[in-house]
Order: structure tokens, then sequence, then C-alpha cells
């Protein structure tokens, strides 16, 4: 994978959740209120961490103790989002030395963050933590009725990206076996960060091509792989 030609500009993704932010305890709380807004019992042995990076109706649906109806998960999830969206940066935690490996990331390669969390509270988040800067797009859900897979959003997201020069996103850095599945699906590559809410059983059983400790070394990773 070469950083670029003349012709075309390779662009490296990293999901938020898990890589750039821990914000389970946020998610959680927005949760665990959206439901209890529309009198829905939360399962005793629900843990959000388990399933972070999933969509938020499956979350719904998981963290629910009886069965719901999709009207009802559609009401809970746009609950949610009005919640969610009222957060302060203070509940939520930025990775120790995330800053300077984007820092050190955006000096190799134009970066952006793909992730199946709605759009625009991604890029309200990422603007509350100061961490928009680093990216040359912010790519997530856009609509509240309607997912869209990572490798879907993936390739539309190169599309956007491609409006002013041809790119072509190249490889993730991702903490779930979605990222890296998504990368294989569409033959590029990808990292697996240690770090985040999936075990590193998973990041080997999903065989991400690299697997980083800690966020400091990306840079040296992305090196590797991408020269």
């Amino acid at each position: 994978m070469n950083k670029s030609t003349d012709q075309n500009v390779a662009v490296v993704a990293f999901d938020m959740d898990g890589v750039l932010i821990d914000s389970a305890n946020s998610i959680e709380a927005s949760l665990l209120d959206a439901l209890q807004r529309h009198d829905i019992p939360i399962a005793d042995d629900f843990d959000l961490r388990a399933h972070v990076g999933k969509p938020l109706e499956e979350l719904i649906h998981l963290a629910s103790a009886v069965p719901i109806s999709g009207s009802q998960i559609g009401l809970c999830a746009r609950s949610y989002r009005l919640i969610n969206d009222s957060i302060s940066p203070t509940e939520l935690t930025v990775y120790p030395e995330v800053v300077e490996m984007l820092s050190r990331s955006a000096e190799l390669f134009p970066l952006c963050v793909l992730t199946t969390k709605n759009e625009n509270s991604a890029r309200r988040q990422l603007k509350m933590l100061e961490l928009s800067k680093f990216f040359v797009g912010i790519f997530g859900n856009v609509s509240d009725s309607t997912h869209v897979s990572k490798d879907v959003r993936w390739i539309e997201a190169e599309r956007e990206l491609s409006r002013n020069q041809t790119s072509t996103i190249s490889l993730i850095v991702g903490d779930r076996a979605s990222d890296i599945a998504a990368a294989k699906q569409l033959r590029r590559l990808s990292i697996g960060a240690k770090w985040g809410y999936g075990s590193l059983s998973e990041l080997d059983n999903a065989s991400a091509d690299r697997i980083a400790e800690h966020p400091s070394a990306i840079p040296s990773l992305l090196k590797e792989l991408c020269n």
C-alpha cells in the first residue's frame, strides 16, 4: 500500500469508540436512561462493554429483559440520541497516548474516522474533545432509521473523500472483529487495537494484519504496512 500517487491518496481510518475514546460509561448511561423512559426492563446480565460497536438498535434489543417491537426499539433509539447528544466532554475519555499518536500518524497519512455511531454525534463529540483537527473526514451512520454496515459506509466514505482527490481508505485501526471483517471484505488492511473493548482473542480470531498493544505503536505499524 503506497502512501499516495499522482492519481490516488491512501487514507487511514480509525474506529472511534474503543480506539480513540472510552465512551462506554456515557453510552451505557444514555441507553439505560432511554430504556427506563419507555418502561422497558433491563436485562440483569447485560454487559455493554461486550457489545460496544454494534448498531444502537441491536444494543437496545440486547439490553431489554423482554421481547420488544421494532417500533419500541425505534422510539428508544430516538430517546437515546437525544440523551447522548447532551453529554459533556467530561463524560468522555480520550485514551492515553491517542493525541500524540494522531499527531504523528497525520504526518504520515491523511486520517479519517469510520464509525457505526450516528455521524452527527461522532462529529460533535470529536469536536468537543478537540480531535476533529486530525481528520480529513468523519463518517458514521447518517440515518436514524437505517443502519449501514461498516464495509458499505467504507465505500461511501471513499466516494465522499474522492470529490476533491481520488482516495482509498486502505487501512483501519479498530478494536472489534467487525472492523477487521470490513477490511477483509474489501481486501484492505487492519490493525487491531488491543486497548479497546474487544479482546485479544477476538482480534486474533478475526485475523487482524497486526495488533497494537498501545496507541503509541500505531505510527510505526502504519509505516510498516503502508510503505
